[in-house]
């Protein structure tokens, strides 16, 4: 846990991966209608919706992990 005050600067804490589902259960939850969805990722998770949802997906890929989801387009961003 980090205390933090106005000013501060975060340190980032990694070690187990994003939960890609709760963006695609918000979505759904709340009835939106994309017309398409944007997630910038280092890649590193295995936890996708059971679907592939009804819009387009593009993953922005952070890094150089080897990201092969089951659905949309894979971009590599360079840093």
């Amino acid at each position: 846990r980090q205390d933090l005050r106005p000013g501060d600067v975060p340190k980032p804490v990694g070690g187990g991966g994003t939960r890609f589902s709760p963006v695609f259960d918000y979505v759904d939850e709340h009835e939106l209608k994309p017309k398409a969805l944007i997630y910038i990722t280092d890649g590193y998770c295995d936890d996708f919706p059971s679907e592939p949802p009804t819009y387009p997906v593009l993953w922005g890929i952070l890094g150089g992990y080897d990201f092969s989801p089951p659905f949309g387009e894979v971009m590599h961003v360079l840093e």
